[in-house]
């Protein structure tokens, strides 16, 4: 008798695969392993083509029959032993087995059925190879490649941070915006990402936020423990060209985006609300500016399509300073972003010391323009342009505009992580922000501590990152002549 051969599948292989791809998800899941599989996998990397031949040897073996027994073997090597013989068997016939699939249609199947003494049938195998096969070839890969990697699926989409300690890197001194960005969110992303691990804020600043955010991309980790804190100071150290800047911001993997929208006001006694006539007509206007290598650089082009030929900063002088200033008499424009606004200048307005002008406008993603509903009678600045100059805004004043709005209100605030963090820990954290933003203790606070602007999560928070961070050569151009009219020596690079 000629040997005839099948492949079988081994269901008890693909049970004790599926039981230890099991124990390793549940000991990874209660903290007992903390390095990632995945990783493991990688550093050993020469191990991945016996593993893989161990895998099919568990999933599938080879039946081999012949006149002197049964034999079963494993397909690498061809390591063979007897699994039963012949003593019993009186002979063998072949067999046409005819079935019918589930449409009806007629198939046939070769196959050799023994028969024992007792004219019954103790053994039946096929004739055919399953593998030559297509339907039967095709499950037996699928199941082989599932029960392979699987083991990296199950590694990779793990993400477990318990125990460890989340740095969250903030490039300004505690008490700002980006910082009261942060401590109010930290509670919440402890509570929300995986494992609960400790948030702790790392205060780094100077350097108008270039040696924080430098600290950053030098000593960040890829495995999602230092996030980072972005503003618009930060975009614009990187749009601008700053040499200094060691960090490609446009390669970092946004989590979230705080959109803020800045309100330009003076006081009463100096123009009427939403209008700039009596403004343009004095010969000085003084307003606040920290430094033209900041986001305060936009001031600059602001006043200058608005005709305020009298506008003149007063460098040296912080966003809180130059409140301060304004609130005393010594200077006569000052602005504030969404939190400040309501806390700080709607109080103001109410008394009637202080008047609306304009906002910068809200940017959709579409590219239209709507007014800021905490001042919805306020005009936005693409209105008040067409007011001022009698002409819409267009052409390249839109193009710096729509670059302006990304980098000062879209992108005003931003928790980042680094280039190199995994698909799937910018997925935890993404969806610990979702989270977030449905817990009902966050919805109680959240406008009043971060103004009624809703969170930017996800690839929307990235696109507008990139388009913020890198300026065009028009719109540098602008900035460029704006800032040379008021014999700044700084210019966007």
């Amino acid at each position: 008798m000629r040997d005839i051969s099948t492949f079988k599948l081994n269901f008890f292989g693909l049970g004790a695969i599926g039981l230890f791809l099991f124990a390793i998800f549940k000991l990874k899941t209660e903290g007992y392993i903390e390095t990632e599989i995945l990783e493991i996998i990688k550093s050993y990397y020469e191990f991945t083509i016996p593993l893989f031949f161990v895998v099919i040897n568990l999933v599938v073996y080879r039946v081999t029959v012949n006149s002197s027994g049964i034999y079963k073997s494993l397909l690498f090597p061809k390591i063979r032993f007897r699994s039963g013989t012949w003593s019993e068997i009186k002979h063998f016939i072949n067999v046409t087995e005819i079935s019918k699939d589930d449409k009806g249609k007629e198939k046939r199947h070769e196959t050799v059925w023994f028969v024992d003494f007792n004219d019954k049938v103790c053994f039946r195998i096929s004739k055919q190879n399953p593998l030559s096969e297509g339907e039967n070839m095709r499950k037996i890969l699928i199941l082989i490649i599932m029960s392979l990697f699987s083991f990296v699926s199950v590694a990779s989409a793990d993400v477990n941070f318990s125990g460890k300690t989340i740095t969250w890197v903030v490039p300004f001194k505690e008490g700002g915006g980006t910082s009261r960005f942060a401590r109010f969110i930290q509670p919440f992303l402890k509570k929300y990402l995986p494992g609960n691990p400790d948030v702790q804020i790392m205060h780094i600043p100077g350097g108008g936020a270039i040696k924080g955010s430098n600290y950053f991309e030098k000593n960040a980790k890829a495995d999602g423990t230092f996030i980072f804190g972005c503003s618009t100071s930060v975009i614009v150290n990187v749009a601008t060209g700053n040499p200094l800047v060691k960090y490609n911001l446009s390669e970092y993997r946004p989590v979230v985006l705080l959109p803020q929208n800045t309100h330009w006001f003076t006081r009463s006694d100096l123009a009427e609300p939403h209008d700039l006539s009596k403004i343009k007509e004095r010969k000085l206007v003084l307003y606040a500016l920290k430094t033209p290598a900041s986001a305060d650089l936009f001031h600059i082009w602001i006043y200058e399509k608005l005709g305020i030929k009298g506008a003149k900063p007063i460098p040296g002088l912080s966003s809180s300073g130059g409140y301060q200033a304004f609130l005393r008499g010594e200077i006569h424009l000052s602005s504030h972003g969404a939190a400040n606004y309501v806390k700080k200048v709607k109080p103001e307005i109410e008394k009637g010391k202080v008047v609306d002008l304009m906002t910068l406008g809200i940017i959709g993603a579409d590219g239209s323009v709507s007014r800021n509903p905490l001042a919805p009678n306020a005009p936005t600045f693409p209105e008040m342009y067409e007011k001022v100059n009698g002409k819409k805004l267009e052409g390249d004043d839109l193009e710096a505009y729509y670059a302006i709005g990304a980098a000062w209100s879209q992108a005003s605030k931003a928790m980042m992580l680094p280039a190199d963090a995994s698909d799937e820990i910018v997925k935890a954290y993404r969806d610990a922000a979702i989270k977030m933003t449905n817990d009902p203790e966050f919805k109680a606070k959240a406008v009043k501590a971060l103004g009624p602007f809703p969170l930017i999560i996800g690839e929307e928070a990235g696109e507008i990152i990139k388009k913020a961070a890198v300026f065009s050569d028009t719109t540098k151009k602008q900035l460029n002549a704006a800032l040379k009219k008021h014999k700044f020596t700084y210019r966007v690079q």
